[in-house]
């Protein structure tokens, strides 16, 4: 499915023409734009010459990110199988911005957290997620529900996407938890997956959620469903 919009100038403006009557019955509706204001052209004017400069703050550092990765406890459920490096942090930060859509959960300036889309299937309509809480004392404020509801969002509704799909291990029952209340369903448990440093093997679910079941997710987050 698709969608075509096309502009109609007049044909007083040099290499423009307009669309002839074959071409216009293949729109459902049309939008007379008039010339703007004075007002209106001082307010473009302003917006897109002006020298003033966003005032821009980070609020990420490699650092930082190097330090929540390689916490124990993060390392154990992101099951990591190395301890990271800085040089680690930058090159796996430029795979990320090349093959997906990372972002940082900030919270009053402050960053907690990684979210993102990658493993994009663009013949199926389908993408990841991953996400993790780097700070330990914002726990139990749904921050991690909020962050996964509104990529899912962008994911649905801007990106158009079909259905998205995450991966978990078994033992991590509060994440599992936490993504079904964001309408994922679980789907598989694969067995054995992952090496645990006692020794033993881990299982892995595997979930996914489509954007009906997004939906309904988010419509219980906004009215404080539990």
């Amino acid at each position: 499915p698709f969608f075509v919009i096309a502009t109609q100038n007049p044909i007083e403006q040099e290499g423009t023409y307009p669309l002839p009557e074959a071409q216009l019955d293949r729109f459902m509706f049309n939008i007379k734009v008039d010339y703007p204001t004075l007002e209106d052209e001082r307010l473009i004017v302003s917006m897109s010459t002006r020298s003033e400069k966003p005032d821009l703050s980070k609020v990420l550092s490699a650092e930082r990110i190097l330090a929540w990765q390689n916490h124990p406890e993060i390392a154990r459920w992101m099951d990591y199988d190395q301890t990271f490096t800085l040089e680690d942090i930058r090159a796996s930060e430029v795979l990320a911005r090349g093959q997906g859509r990372p972002f940082v959960i900030e919270v009053d300036g402050r960053a907690i957290g990684r979210i993102g889309l990658n493993a994009f299937q663009e013949r199926d309509a389908t993408c990841s997620l991953y996400v993790f809480i780097g700070e330990a004392d914002v726990g139990g404020k749904h921050l991690g529900r909020e962050a996964i509801l509104v990529l899912l969002g962008h994911a649905f509704e801007d990106l158009g996407m079909r259905l998205v799909e995450l991966w978990g291990l078994a033992g991590n029952e509060r994440a599992l938890h936490t993504y079904e209340r964001c309408g994922f369903r679980r789907e598989a448990r694969l067995r054995e997956r992952s090496l645990r440093r006692e020794g033993w093997y881990e299982d892995h679910v595997v979930m996914s959620v489509t954007r009906p079941e997004y939906e309904i997710a988010r419509a219980a987050f906004s009215v404080g469903a539990e």
